[in-house]
């Protein structure tokens, strides 16, 4: 992977971010949990010191992270699934960042620190990019989406299989410029299809860079194919 920050890979700072999310209580500072986690040994400091942590502070202090705050939340958990293809069976294993019960059905929310292209949010990066980060590119929301539309599916039907959950919603949340993009996995094709064409307006705003704060969460316009159905 990519050398972005200083030495340290990207997958190893995802890593790391990942770390902090699984054991932020979502109510104290992100320095506080790095703080900890480097005092027992569990993350190493100068992979901590690359740590951009208002990114952690701006989710807590979100309505977002107001409402994990509240929940039972179920993080970092493990499946193993029997799955078919082609007659033949394999099996998949696999760790599902975060999800919580409402209503009998799961809320899956899955972390992500990838880069995002520096023409969508840009107003929602509080602090200046690095010399490193400012030439990395980076993914558009859709790219991003469409990217990790098959992992989403393959924890949706790991809750319905190894826990039986059905999932009420999936959401990717986007570190990098505190969004939440949400995709709905409970609706059938039908219904599903008037909401992704009513949401093609708000994603197009997005696009230009209009602020959207993680509490308005971005309904992605994708085509029907590409969206998230049980």
């Amino acid at each position: 992977p990519p050398d972005l920050t200083g030495g340290i890979t990207a997958a190893a700072l995802g890593s790391a971010y990942h770390l902090l999310l699984e054991h932020t209580d979502f109510c104290e500072p992100a320095a506080v949990t790095r703080d900890r986690l480097i005092k027992n040994g569990l993350l190493d400091a100068q992979t901590a010191k690359r740590l951009r942590l208002y990114k952690l502070d701006r989710l807590i202090a979100s309505e977002l992270g107001h409402t994990l705050a509240g929940k039972e939340l179920h993080r970092e958990t493990p499946f193993t699934m029997l799955k078919e293809k082609d007659g033949e069976k394999y099996i998949v294993q696999g760790i599902i960042d975060c999800f919580y019960v409402r209503n009998g059905k799961a809320v899956l929310l899955d972390f992500k620190s990838d880069r995002v292209r520096l023409t969508e949010g840009a107003e929602e990066r509080d602090a200046p990019l690095t010399e490193n980060e400012q030439g990395a590119g980076g993914s558009s929301c859709e790219e991003i989406a469409l990217r990790y539309r098959p992992q989403l599916e393959l924890y949706r039907e790991a809750l319905k299989k190894c826990f039986g959950l059905e999932c009420e919603s999936g959401s990717l949340y986007l570190l990098d410029i505190n969004r939440e993009l949400r995709l709905f996995l409970a609706y059938p094709p039908c219904f599903a299809s008037r909401i992704l064409c009513a949401a093609a307006p708000t994603f197009a705003a997005c696009s230009k860079g209009i602020r959207l704060p993680v509490r308005r969460p971005v309904f992605l316009a994708l085509p029907v194919q590409n969206a998230f159905f049980p």
